[in-house]
């Protein structure tokens, strides 16, 4: 199951965009150079043997993507109050209600950091289910960037006389990139609300590292005995 999961998500978090975004570059290449208007039509016979380095090159850009999506993700959706996704208005209720901690957990990437290296220590049991808000969150912002691409080249397609049908594409693109957005920001909170959850629950911020002792070449931990360092 999680080798279909990881599958999953190269195909919609990698592939997907990336050839969203290879066939938005190639729409902007052809409203924009008048030599490449003219060239010839591609059959499906000859266009069959590109397939492989296509997907190959989609995957790989979809990969490249990834970074900037999450940045795109962070700056748009998040810190700025982007208010279709309510993500600051979300954390700002929480700090209002004197909830520093939910807050810090929202909008500090070094307090969910410390709060993830407890997890994959004493409770890894966990990681599946958070890792997979996370590989949820990441195909949604890596789709709405895809579709930013998708939208601007569309609508320049539209600007050089191509018809009505790409100003449709153009708008869809608009609102896919807001639903997607609105989507990575509630994947994101429920993963961040489950890692709060998980802490607080196994009372893993009252553990100290050093109770814990390193055993065998594993490198595994384990709680330390009664009478031995650390009690």
């Amino acid at each position: 199951m999680e080798n279909l999961k990881l599958f999953l998500f190269d195909i919609f978090g990698f592939l997907l965009p990336g050839l969203l975004f290879l066939s938005a570059f190639a729409l902007y290449i052809s409203t924009s150079d008048p030599q490449f208007q003219s060239l010839p039509g591609i059959s499906w016979q000859q266009l069959r043997v590109y397939i492989f380095p296509i997907l190959v090159i989609s995957y790989i850009l979809g990969m490249t993507m990834h970074e900037l999506g999450y940045i795109w993700y962070k700056y748009l959706a998040v810190y700025p109050g982007f208010y279709l996704t309510k993500a600051w208005h979300l954390a700002r209720k929480e700090k209002d209600k004197g909830n520093e901690s939910q807050f810090n957990l929202l909008m500090k990437s070094e307090s969910l950091a410390k709060s993830m290296v407890l997890i994959r220590a004493f409770a890894p049991e966990q990681v599946p289910a958070l890792a997979e808000w996370s590989y949820k969150r990441a195909m949604s912002f890596n789709m709405s960037l895809a579709f930013l691409f998708i939208g601007i080249s569309s609508f320049m397609a539209f600007r050089t006389g191509r018809g009505e049908s790409w100003l449709i594409l153009s708008t869809f693109s608009i609102l896919a990139i807001i639903l997607l957005l609105k989507r990575a920001f509630y994947y994101d909170y429920w993963l961040k609300n489950e890692i709060k959850i998980t802490v607080e629950h196994f009372e893993l911020e009252k553990i100290s590292f050093l109770d814990y002792k390193r055993c065998g070449s594993g490198g595994a931990t384990q709680p330390a005995k009664q009478g031995e360092p650390g009690n």
